[in-house]
């Protein structure tokens, strides 16, 4: 039997080639107990870039928030070491930009691996990162002060296999994760359980019990190596004092692996129409300035450039960007 810190080292090795690619994946999901404007189906198309730290989603939802499978809503969002927020409803839109010290996923580290920055794809739980912004499950563990090996290996994954199962206590949370020799040591399944003790996102007690379960994970082979290509999850905790549950299923119907990013343009804000509105956030959290996207760049009402994809106004001394006409 490994050990529990090699079978980790053999799960980070895992993720180690998948750092840039292009991933298609079909969501549908269902809340219960939340409230009314929220509780029901649910299910979107997304698409998601990454190169290692940059990422891009893109996604077409619907659900009772708004949108239908045949005029979804519209929704993207942009990271590169400043968060690109882009919502296509209510027209014109709306664009907001802030600098990588304001997001609350930049805190911990300003470079964080390309699995806790994918915000709302589900596909990020098959890389080990349950909640956004979270760290990877592998990098919690290694600082768990109770980190055991169940002696015997446990069926799971989609089509169960015998996997190793680990056990976790962290300040954070309580983990069981069940990885598969048999497909490059990837996770099959995992149970987050989080008691009132444990700390939330904002370092506090969290006060509520609640269980987060990846129930388990298909695999793929492409290009040589195994990929999680289908997840079943759920969620379950308090609301307002209500119980409340979520369950999730994502497949991935298109990946390519190591694409050429720049003859893409993956990471370009190039989907947002002209008249959307422009906010830009400055460090101290407030508004910066506002404007409207006019020909890939953010304009004031006498057509001065205030922000262009390529630097945030005023930051880049070489970079004089020129009025649109």
């Amino acid at each position: 039997m490994p050990t529990a810190l090699e079978l980790l080292d053999k799960f980070a090795a895992a993720q180690e080639p998948l750092k840039s690619f292009i991933a298609v994946e079909e969501f549908a999901g269902r809340v219960n107990g939340i409230s009314q404007a929220v509780d029901g189906n649910l299910g979107s198309t997304n698409e998601v870039r990454v190169d290692g730290f940059r990422v891009v989603e893109r996604s077409w939802e619907w659900g009772p928030q708004g949108g239908t499978r045949n005029r979804p809503k519209y929704w993207s969002i942009l990271t590169d070491g400043r968060k690109i927020s882009y919502n296509e409803q209510p027209a014109p839109g709306e664009l907001v930009i802030m600098p990588e010290s304001v997001g609350w996923f930049f805190r911990s580290d300003p470079k964080k691996r390309m699995a806790e920055s994918m915000g709302r794809s589900f596909l990020r739980q098959g890389f080990g990162v349950i909640h956004p912004g979270d760290r990877r499950i592998d990098l919690r563990l290694r600082a768990a002060q109770d980190l055991r090996l169940r002696p015997k290996l446990e069926l799971a994954g989609w089509e169960p296999s015998p996997c190793y199962v680990l056990e976790g206590e962290t300040e954070t949370g309580r983990y069981t994760l069940w990885l598969d020799p048999a497909h490059g040591y990837h996770l099959a399944r995992e149970v987050a359980e989080r008691r009132p003790e444990h700390l939330g996102p904002n370092g506090r007690p969290c006060g509520e019990h609640a269980v987060s379960t990846v129930e388990k994970v298909r695999f793929e082979m492409r290009d040589g190596l195994w990929l999680p290509v289908e997840i079943s999850s759920r969620m379950e905790g308090p609301y307002q004092g209500r119980p409340t549950l979520q369950t999730f299923h994502t497949k991935v119907t298109r990946f390519t692996l190591n694409p050429n990013h720049a003859a893409l343009r993956s990471f370009v804000p190039d989907d947002v129409r002209d008249g959307t509105q422009v906010i830009l956030v400055g460090e101290n959290r407030r508004t910066k300035a506002t404007g409207t996207w006019r020909a890939g760049r953010a304009v004031d009402s006498a057509g001065t450039v205030l922000w262009t994809p390529e630097s945030l106004a005023g930051t880049v001394a070489n970079k004089h960007p020129q009025p649109v006409p």
